[in-house]
């Protein structure tokens, strides 16, 4: 794993109520052994919550192997890599109040081994109902 320029970012303001999260990543590049190496450039995970919404996004350029990857932009987006492996592109997960964004989460099947680009979350209270 090698990882360039990460960075993060949590704004508020009041009236309304807004929080927005982002984290980058510039580039990394993940291999393991037997599989093709995933290179993720131009990561942004974005979480923001407001009482009436939560949005999440995740633009990003993927290389696997060396060959361009379209990105979807739809959340929980997987792709099956081989061997028991898949990424997990735009990762959102909602909560009562908040929501989690992640960038690209790999997985490896009957393992606890996790790669992790990109985190962000994002979360309102105490909102008028």
């Amino acid at each position: 794993m090698n990882m360039e320029a990460v960075c993060a970012n949590v704004s508020t303001t009041l009236a309304p109520g807004t929080v927005t999260a982002v984290a980058t990543v510039e580039h990394a590049s993940i291999g393991l052994p037997g599989l093709p190496v995933v290179d993720v450039a131009g990561l942004a995970t974005a979480a923001a919550a407001t009482c009436d919404a939560l949005t999440g996004s995740t633009p990003l350029t993927l290389t696997i192997g060396g060959v361009a990857t379209p990105v979807p932009t739809a959340p929980n987006t997987v792709i099956d890599l081989a061997a028991g492996v898949q990424l997990t592109l735009n990762e959102q997960v909602h909560g009562d109040d908040g929501i989690t964004v992640t960038g690209v989460r790999s997985r490896i099947d009957g393992t606890d081994t996790e790669v992790v680009l990109g985190y962000s979350t994002a979360a309102v209270h105490n909102c008028a109902p």
